[in-house]
């Protein structure tokens, strides 16, 4: 999960509470405006009943003595308390509540990854990147623990290499690391550590890289 998903979070949280405030707010006042409070037992009843719905008891009018009527009913009932989601922290909590969710989601979906997923997310990421790496194929090597990445031969990665020059090389090398790094920040470690099998022979190798630092790079023998 990206950033971009938790700032759609967010702002699907917020785009909530707008909503409540504006929709949803107004017209539970619009509502209480309709209604009192039974004198005897303190249920919401319409404003216009004459007799409490629950218990029976007769409501005096409100229009002959609004005075009484609202004295009896704050001494009965008591300072009307507000919802809980009316008050900002509320919501507050929910939002956090929400990041959290999406965070432990995160968690749980990146460390659920098996070795050979994260081999097809490597390989996935080097052909559709660029063509400079040709047909790359990774796969997880369980003996040796590692993640064996093998180029063609005639791919120009390593045409170029033999020739001397790296800029592609290099470019390979960057993106292998960033891989590196976030499988062993994200998901276990011992998926980060990835080799570069040479071209004609899987006895050598031109690139190992653990929790994204290099081991060893055959680079640096043609400075």
């Amino acid at each position: 999960m990206s950033r971009g998903f938790y700032i759609k979070i967010l702002i699907t949280a917020i785009l909530v509470i707008k909503l409540y405030y504006i929709k949803v707010l107004p017209w539970r006042i619009t509502m209480d405006k309709d209604t009192k409070y039974c004198v005897n037992c303190g249920e919401k009843i319409p404003k216009s009943a004459r007799f409490c719905e629950k218990c029976g008891s007769a409501q005096p009018e409100l229009d002959s003595s609004p005075k009484t009527t609202a004295e009896d009913q704050v001494a009965k009932k008591g300072p009307r308390k507000k919802h809980i989601w009316s008050k900002w922290w509320f919501w507050l909590l929910v939002i956090i509540c929400i990041f959290l969710v999406a965070l432990g989601l995160r968690f749980a979906v990146n460390h659920t990854k098996g070795p050979d997923t994260i081999a097809s997310e490597i390989q996935s990421g080097l052909r559709h990147d660029t063509t400079d790496y040709g047909d790359a194929k990774v796969s997880w090597n369980d003996d040796a623990e590692v993640m064996e990445v093998r180029l063609p031969t005639d791919s120009r990665v390593i045409r170029s290499t033999y020739q001397g020059e790296t800029a592609l090389w290099n470019s390979l090398v960057r993106e292998l690391q960033d891989d590196s790094k976030k499988i062993a920040r994200d998901n276990n470690k011992k998926y980060s550590y990835i080799e570069i099998m040479a071209p004609k022979s899987s006895k050598y190798v031109w690139l190992e890289v653990d929790q994204g630092k290099i081991k060893y790079n055959t680079a640096d023998n043609l400075k």
